[in-house]
């Protein structure tokens, strides 16, 4: 089964991209998570924290460059960048509780998960092209394999 574009995550999506144009959302949004990392300071979270401190740069670099977009090059995004700020938020959330796990001298597992997450690619996001958008044209118009 195909997902259904007016489903729950894409009325989110689309409700987020709202968010970032009308509210300037995604400034507090980054805000906040920066702020998160700022108190991260435990030698094995390192590295998750600056992987975590990449994806905001990309999704704000991504979150600027929404303006230079078409309405549906921002709409086809928009799935992927929710995503990809949940992904980031999380991380930081994880990393947050790490570290107060290990300040706390408590389980260790907050670390191994805050870790393991935060070598996900988090702030996977579609890089728009001319290229990108004639190959998504010939896939949307390829019906031959529906109609022999």
């Amino acid at each position: 089964m195909l997902s259904i574009w007016e489903g729950t995550t894409n009325i989110l999506s689309l409700d987020a991209l709202r968010a970032i144009h009308k509210e300037n959302a995604a400034i507090f949004f980054l805000d906040d998570i920066q702020k998160r990392l700022n108190h991260i300071n435990q030698k094995e979270l390192i590295h998750s924290k600056v992987n975590t401190q990449h994806a905001m740069h990309e999704l704000k670099t991504y979150i600027l460059s929404i303006p230079q977009m078409s309405i549906e090059e921002q709409q086809t995004g928009a799935r992927q960048l929710a995503y990809a700020l949940a992904r980031t938020y999380a991380a930081s959330l994880l990393l947050e509780h790490a570290q107060w796990s290990v300040q706390k001298n408590k389980d260790t597992l907050p670390t191994i998960t805050a870790i393991r997450w935060c070598e996900k690619n988090l702030s996977e996001l579609i890089s728009f092209s001319e290229n990108y958008g004639k190959e998504s044209q010939l896939l949307a118009m390829d019906y031959n394999g529906f109609h022999k």
